[in-house]
């Protein structure tokens, strides 16, 4: 039976970045480019902060090379390079692109080029082996860990030997088979983005096959194991395009609103809370915030995304409120709105992110501070909507006692409605609120604010 998704509906233009939340970054070269050479950054893994491999290409004579730190990118080894071009019309161009990469803490790391070619190594990268896919034209790619992959291929006009297939390997990508899709399923969709879950699942974007009716309004999607076992069909509005689920009922997702006519789209984050039946918008954005390309899930409360913005977005309460932290930039660092992506997070509050156009790779460190911790921890407000001199309950989590300050604001911050003022001691708080009746229709901030710390989330009032 299918599953059919939808969105509560939100008119407001949410802006995450109205209050700051006393997050710093200083931001520096984790890479130094040849600035001689039109080069690409790809994608980077990491063992840990220390140990990271970084793929890139310079897009001239070669299609892919890989560079390994083990020292925080002070110091980088080049441990492989493939060199191999074709000719068109006596131009040369590399035969293979690098379009991923991989490393594990057993030594092995995993190289996939568009054309299907992957170099493997199972020794930090002292020696590699390579391995070819056929028919292949890359779409998507994920690792469970270092035995198990699926990867999907897309059949290209330019090249005739590619087709629509979707792989899985379970010995670190040296042999490939055919992933178990059933008949009904395969008949009708071609697979795109491959989304990888906490559970190590999969939710599969997907595309009606050429000739087939299709709604030009939604994105569809599957969710299935690593065996193919079981196939859960969503369908959702066409701005969703990337799925993450906490547990089978609480989870996230990205996208973004173009509406025809307007000249700026819209990034948007939305969460559910029963398994993807119903949808609550978390925060929207627009220029230079105009789509999110990358994710980062991090022990679970704490999630990055990334797009056409320089840097990224945070939150710290799964997806509840976001902000986008403030950066001590040097000089030489290029801090105009890019492509973004992030790449990796550890417990130390180190942050590697890519940036493209003027092509750079990044590390962001935590600057501590003496203010203290914020210890509110909002989870949820329901109902949302509320209906105007009505009650809505907010829950939440204080870790530390101390002063408490609730509010309703406007969207430009402005204080329009006092909830709770008072000293609060440490515990989870479930907590009823009356909206009064004069309070317009609209959308609204419910802001906790403790120790100078700022959180918010999004309350729709209607009549």
């Amino acid at each position: 039976m299918k599953t059919f998704l939808y969105i509560i509906f939100i008119t407001a233009i949410l802006n995450v970045n109205l209050f700051s939340n006393n997050i710093t970054y200083k931001v520096e070269h984790f890479y130094n480019f040849n600035k001689n050479v039109l080069t690409f950054a790809k994608e980077i893994s990491c063992l840990d902060e220390n140990n990271c491999i970084f793929l890139k290409t310079d897009n001239n004579g070669t299609g892919l090379m890989l560079e390994k730190t083990t020292d925080a990118g002070n110091s980088w080894t080049l441990i492989y390079a493939d060199t191999s071009f074709k000719s068109s019309d006596s131009v040369y161009y590399p035969k293979y692109y690098g379009v991923a990469c991989k490393y594990f803490s057993d030594g092995t790391i995993v190289i996939l080029t568009d054309m299907g070619k992957i170099i493997r190594s199972d020794n930090f990268g002292v020696s590699f082996v390579e391995i070819q896919i056929n028919n292949y034209y890359y779409q998507s790619f994920i690792m469970l860990d270092s035995e198990n992959a699926l990867t999907n291929s897309s059949a290209m006009e330019n090249y005739p030997d590619s087709e629509y297939q979707i792989l899985k390997s379970t010995d670190g990508c040296n042999n490939w088979e055919d992933f178990p899709v059933p008949d009904s399923i395969s008949q009708r969709w071609d697979f795109g983005s491959l989304m990888l879950q906490k559970d190590h699942s999969v939710i599969i974007r997907c595309h009606v096959k050429y000739g087939l009716e299709r709604d030009s309004t939604k994105n569809y999607f599957y969710h299935t194991d690593f065996e193919g076992s079981f196939w859960k069909y969503f369908e959702l509005p066409k701005y969703i395009r990337d799925i993450y689920f906490f547990d089978e009922n609480e989870g996230f997702a990205t996208g973004r609103i173009v509406l025809p006519g307007i000249q700026d789209d819209t990034a948007i984050v939305v969460k559910t809370y029963d398994g993807g039946i119903t949808w609550e918008f978390k925060s929207k954005t627009t220029w230079p915030t105009e789509w999110f390309s990358s994710r980062l899930v991090h022990n679970d409360s704490i999630i990055f995304v990334a797009g056409s913005l320089f840097g990224f977005h945070q939150s710290t309460d799964k997806g509840e409120s976001w902000f986008q932290p403030e950066y001590q930039i040097p000089t030489e660092v290029f801090d105009i709105p890019y492509v973004s992506s992030i790449e990796a997070y550890f417990d130390s509050g180190i942050a590697y992110f890519l940036t493209g156009f003027n092509t750079q790779c990044l590390k962001g460190t935590r600057v501590l501070s003496s203010v203290a911790s914020p210890s509110v921890k909002p989870k949820r407000i329901y109902p949302n909507p509320v209906t105007y001199g009505s009650d809505f309950i907010a829950e939440y989590e204080i870790a530390t006692s101390g002063h408490l300050k609730m509010y309703l604001s406007d969207l430009s911050g402005r204080e329009v409605c006092p909830l709770y003022s008072d000293f609060a001691e440490s515990g989870s708080y479930s907590t009823s609120f009356r909206l009064p009746e004069n309070i317009s229709s609209g959308s609204y901030w419910l802001v906790s604010e403790q120790n100078g710390f700022k959180h918010v989330q999004l309350l729709n009032v209607v009549k």
